[in-house]
């Protein structure tokens, strides 16, 4: 089965009124905001019978096309489609600003306390391969480590923020 086109730029504006600075969307014809939250945190609107997501939607009616890889959310609050919030991102760029996991219990992103040698480790994935970035007797020299590692591999200066 052939993928069908997303409406154009066009067709969107002539639906939708966005706010870039609110990140809201608002149907045109009756002046209601459009969309809907999803579980995952994400908002949809549906048009023409498809459903979209918002930060696609906001990209697309503010940059006048449709964005040709993903889109990150800088922040990471996937309901906040403010154009200042979105940036173009490959799935690895998006991989690389992404919130704490939630078994995090260093308090830093790649830090852990490694029992076997009584000290903090810290540690990156690049490429699908974890990196030892060296073992700490303080965590704050573990988390440094680390910091320097996001640099080096560019990682995004939101990335293991909450």
């Amino acid at each position: 089965m052939a993928k069908s086109n997303p409406p154009s730029v066009h067709r969107l504006r002539a639906l939708l009124k966005y706010n870039a600075d609110t990140g809201l969307f608002f149907w045109i014809k009756n002046g209601k905001q459009a969309g809907t939250i999803l579980p995952r945190g994400y908002v949809q609107i549906g048009i023409d019978r498809k459903v979209f997501y918002a930060h696609r939607l906001a990209w697309a009616i503010h940059h006048g096309a449709w964005p040709k890889e993903g889109i990150d959310h800088i922040n990471h609050i996937r309901s906040d489609n403010r154009i200042s919030n979105l940036r173009s991102a490959s799935q690895k760029e998006n991989s690389r600003n992404c919130k704490p996991s939630k078994n995090n219990t260093s308090g830093f992103t790649g830090v852990f306390w490694n029992k076997q040698c009584d000290k903090w480790a810290a540690r990156i994935k690049v490429n699908g391969k974890l990196k030892h970035l060296g073992l700490y007797d303080r965590i704050e020299d573990a988390a440094i480590a680390r910091k320097k590692a996001d640099k080096i591999y560019r990682f995004h200066e939101n990335h293991g923020l909450n």
